[in-house]
């Protein structure tokens, strides 16, 4: 429905409804819950912050929510699309832990289904800034642990190119054999790529 009715309408009037929806008993929640990425998707961003708080109370589970482990596992389908939907900051803040929390649920179909959260977590949009923020970091070690882990994921990741031009002004030895690792694994990457 929020699709057929555009962003403002879906924050007038199908926003206070779901979040009556998620109140409500635990059958109507379960619901409201199954389609809750895709409703996220659709109200526009400065909504999306008001349920937040209701992402929250899913990591701290009152005992009594403990036998309710179908909503658990709903929740943790849902994982991805709440990553996807949140600013980086609300992702760290509520979904991190709340991925973090049903992938150590009692329930194996929680867990499994949480699995999928984690890439979400660290999709590439947020590898970029903690890649930039360690290799500017002050302390060195910050900065050669920085290097080296763009060394152990170079077949998967391209380091940005500002990253490892901030590196190649290092003058530390280390960190430039570090960086002659990286360079030798890209120019292999590329010599691996079909012509």
């Amino acid at each position: 429905m929020a699709k057929l009715l555009g962003p403002d309408l879906t924050d007038a009037h199908l926003v206070p409804a779901f979040a009556y929806f998620l109140d409500d008993i635990d059958d109507v929640k379960l619901g409201s819950i199954t389609h809750f990425g895709e409703f996220l998707a659709r109200v526009p961003p400065s909504s999306r912050a008001r349920f937040l708080p209701e992402l929250a109370k899913f990591t701290a589970l009152p005992p009594k929510f403990k036998l309710k482990w179908r909503i658990r596992a709903v929740v943790a389908e849902q994982l991805p699309a709440f990553c996807t939907v949140f600013e980086t900051s609300a992702t760290f803040d509520t979904v991190a832990p709340l991925v973090f929390a049903l992938s150590q649920d009692d329930v194996a179909c929680v867990r499994d289904a949480s699995i999928a959260g984690h890439v979400d977590v660290f999709d590439a949009r947020l590898r970029a800034p903690f890649v930039h923020l360690a290799a500017m970091d002050l302390v060195l070690n910050v900065r050669l642990l920085a290097a080296r882990i763009l060394v152990d994921v170079a077949a998967v990741y391209d380091a940005p190119a500002e990253v490892v031009a901030a590196l190649g002004k290092e003058t530390d030895a280390d960190i430039q054999a570090v960086l002659a690792q990286l360079a030798h694994k890209r120019e292999a990457r590329e010599r691996a790529l079909p012509a």
